[in-house]
Parts: C-alpha cells; sequence; structure tokens
C-alpha cells in the first residue's frame, strides 16, 4: 500500500514537473519562481500529514497490543493457567492446534486424600486490573475469585504443565467427536473407567520420533489449553455403575459401554449417583407388530398395560382383539403390545401428576408382572428398573438391550404351577 502511494507521488511530481516547464516558456522566469515556492510550500504541508498519518497508525498498534496484554474480556476463556484447579473441579478443553486438540474433552481434577490444589502459576496476570470483574461476569463465584487472587503463584515454566503436579489425576467424564487428538474409543473408554494420573494418559499417545529427546512428547497438559468448568459437580469417587447387558453392578465404568449417570430419591442409596451403562450402538425403537395394533388403534397407555400384564397372569393360549375374526397367539400380543407401549412418547399419570415416558411405562410394568403374575428371576427384574431409571434420563438403548427385553417378555408367559414356586 505504502509502494503505491509513493508511485503515486513520483507520478504527480513528474506532470507538475512538465507543466512548470510549459508555463515558464510562456509567462517567464519570475511565475516560474512563485509557482515553485508555493508548490514547495504545498509538498511540505503533504509530509506533514503523512508524518501525522504515521504517527496516528503507530499509536493505533500500540493500543492494540496493549489491548491484548490485558486480561481476556466476557465470553472468552479464563484458562487454567490463571484460575488455578481445587480438587474436585471440572476442566474442559478449548485448544483446537493439532498437536494440542482437546475441544469436546471434559475431565474431573483429583488429588490424593481429596485435598490439595494447582496454583495459578500466573501471578502477573492474576494482578492486572480488571481481572476480578471478568471473572464475576464470566459467572464466577465470588469465593473461587478471592481463592485465585490469594493462591497465585509466579512459578516456573514446567510449572505450566499438569504432569509436573504431584498426586494430581484426571478422569474423563465427556468425550465428543474427534477429542483429545483423536484418542481411540477403546483409550476413551479406559479412561472413563477410573482417575488416572498424567503420567498414565500420556501413553495413549504414540511418540512421532522415536529418536526425539524431547522432554514431552505430547502438549495435551498445557495448563492454557484447559478452562475451569463452574458447573456443580458431585463428587463421584466411590461412584458404581450398572451394565444392563451383562446385568451386573462394578466399581468401574465397562469398557464399549455409553452411561447415563441417575440419581436415587429413595431408600437406603437415597442421594446416590448410579452410572446406567449400554453398549455403543443405538436401536431408537422396538419393532412393532402393524398387523396387530390396526386391530386395536384405541389402545391407550392404560390399556397396553392392563393388557399385557392380563396376558403374562393367565397365559391364555389365543387372544380375541375385538372380534371372533381377530385371534392371535398369546406370544404375538404381548410382543406386539409391549413394543407399542415401548416406543409411545409417554402420557400423563394423573396419580402421580408427572408425564413418563413410554419406555419407562413399558420396563417398569413387565418388572412388576415378573415380581407378582410370572417367574422371573431376581437379576432381571433388576435389569428391567435399572433400564426404567435411565429411560427417564433420555437414554437410547442399544439394540443388544432391545432384543434381552424381548426375550424377558417371552420368558414371562410360565405355566401357573411355577409362579408358584418362584415365591
Amino acid at each position: 500500500m505504502e509502494m503505491l502511494k509513493k508511485q503515486k507521488r513520483v507520478a504527480e511530481k513528474e506532470v507538475l514537473q512538465s507543466v512548470k516547464r510549459v508555463r515558464q516558456e510562456l509567462l517567464g522566469e519570475e511565475y516560474f519562481e512563485e509557482s515553485s515556492e508555493s508548490e514547495s510550500e504545498s509538498d511540505s504541508e503533504s509530509m506533514k500529514s503523512e508524518e501525522k498519518e504515521k504517527e496516528e497508525k503507530k499509536s493505533e498498534v500500540k493500543e492494540e497490543k496493549k489491548e491484548k496484554g490485558k486480561v481476556k474480556g466476557k465470553g472468552e476463556a479464563l484458562h487454567v493457567g490463571i484460575s488455578g484447579i481445587r480438587h474436585g473441579e471440572v476442566i474442559v478443553g478449548i485448544g483446537s492446534g493439532a498437536a494440542c486438540h482437546n475441544v469436546g474433552a471434559k475431565f474431573q481434577v483429583l488429588f490424593d486424600g481429596g485435598e490439595g490444589c494447582y496454583y495459578s502459576p500466573k501471578k502477573k496476570y492474576v494482578e492486572k486490573e480488571g481481572l476480578e470483574e471478568v471473572m464475576l461476569k464470566a459467572g464466577w463465584k465470588k469465593e473461587k475469585v478471592e481463592w485465585v487472587k490469594c493462591n497465585a503463584k509466579e512459578l516456573k515454566e514446567e510449572g505450566e504443565y499438569f504432569e509436573d503436579i504431584k498426586g494430581m489425576k484426571l478422569w474423563l467424564k465427556e468425550a465428543k467427536g474427534n477429542a483429545i487428538c483423536g484418542l481411540s474409543e477403546v483409550a476413551l473408554q479406559e479412561m472413563m473407567s477410573k482417575p488416572m494420573s498424567c503420567e498414565e494418559i500420556v501413553k495413549y499417545f504414540a511418540k512421532g520420533n522415536v529418536m526425539s529427546q524431547a522432554k514431552r512428547h505430547t502438549l495435551i497438559f498445557r495448563a492454557d489449553i484447559w478452562e475451569v468448568s463452574e458447573e456443580e459437580v458431585e463428587e463421584e469417587v466411590g461412584m458404581v455403575y450398572y451394565d444392563l447387558l451383562e446385568e451386573k453392578f462394578s466399581e468401574v465404568m465397562p469398557l464399549n459401554r455409553r452411561c447415563v449417570k441417575v440419581k436415587l430419591d429413595r431408600g437406603s442409596w437415597s442421594n446416590r449417583v448410579i452410572g446406567v451403562c449400554d453398549g455403543l450402538e443405538v436401536e431408537e425403537k422396538m419393532e412393532e407388530d402393524e398387523e396387530l395394533m390396526k386391530a386395536v388403534p384405541f389402545f391407550t397407555a392404560g390399556v397396553l398395560k392392563s393388557c399385557l400384564q392380563k396376558c403374562i397372569r393367565y397365559y391364555p393360549r389365543e387372544v380375541e382383539m375385538g372380534s371372533s375374526e381377530l385371534v392371535y397367539p398369546v406370544e404375538r400380543v404381548v410382543l406386539g403390545v409391549f413394543a407399542k407401549l415401548f416406543n409411545a412418547k409417554g402420557s400423563l399419570v394423573p396419580d402421580l401428576q408427572i408425564f413418563v415416558k413410554g419406555k419407562e411405562s413399558a420396563l417398569k410394568r413387565l418388572a412388576m408382572c415378573l415380581i407378582e403374575d410370572s417367574a422371573g428371576d431376581e437379576r432381571s427384574v433388576l435389569t428391567l428398573l435399572m433400564g426404567a431409571l435411565a429411560a427417564r434420563y433420555d437414554m437410547q438403548f442399544s439394540g443388544m438391550f432391545v432384543r434381552k427385553v424381548r426375550e424377558m417378555v417371552l420368558k414371562s408367559l410360565v405355566p401357573e404351577s411355577l409362579v408358584v414356586n418362584w415365591l
């Protein structure tokens, strides 16, 4: 841009000089001298204006640098290098570079003994004017802001990496998309199963150059690519998981599973959080019997539940569906009725004044039928009730679980003599 302006000025000067020569020949020497004086004055004024523009640009650049040096404003990341971390807090990834991509990852930070913290290694930034206001506008609690101000320290460069913090463990809680530099699904599931130290997590990253002498072969634990989340997180150490496919409890999250956390509100486990786990692939609906349902399109959720329970209780060979011409085997009826109820959006339960989803209603009613009218085993009942809890939290079930439930529906049809033995 400056080069173009310079070329323009040179061209204008050459034109002026040619005009001067013509006027000198026509009007004489005197006019030329006066003209040159006036033009020299205009040239000096233009030079002054150009210098003024340059000075203004320099001041603008200085202002930009000054602004960049300030603490980031509302809506921008207040990374861990500024805020520090305390036991139990959650950090979310904000790094988008190829070597440090972690957007979509969420870790809970735990310290040995339930105490400890990672102090802010950027004391000079914490002391900047306006930091407190920025933190409060970002939704931070006053108590956390005061903690950051009181505990900031000026550490060495190596203090800006999590690997250098003793007694610190990270528990992966969420990994969306290509989180954590594209680690495999198996690696992410293992990291979700239990809290791990940074040294354990680093082993999942392949070292690019085997001959490299670099201290770090991943930048994923740089403090400035993580941000503290201010969401409320319950302590989950000691949390138990229930696998719907294996039908058993475990203290660690099973591999290759999706997990929905449900909170119990009654009994001895009141306020306890349980992770209900299912397979990775999702089956949105259970296959319905369209021919059967056309025979009884008027069936409400209450009628479907009643029909299911009566068929299991009395175990008839066939069921007449509204007409003597529409007679179906009981196995087909219970499967069709259950599938219709399972796939339903849900309905209002007047007595409880709550909206119950179709999946939750179907699984609970089948569990109740196994207890009252059939010979179901305890594991099946527990699996159905756990599935009902997960359905309340909008879990989409896997095809394996849906097929397992269909088998439970058929097994619920047993001779009356076996029902007596179950009790």
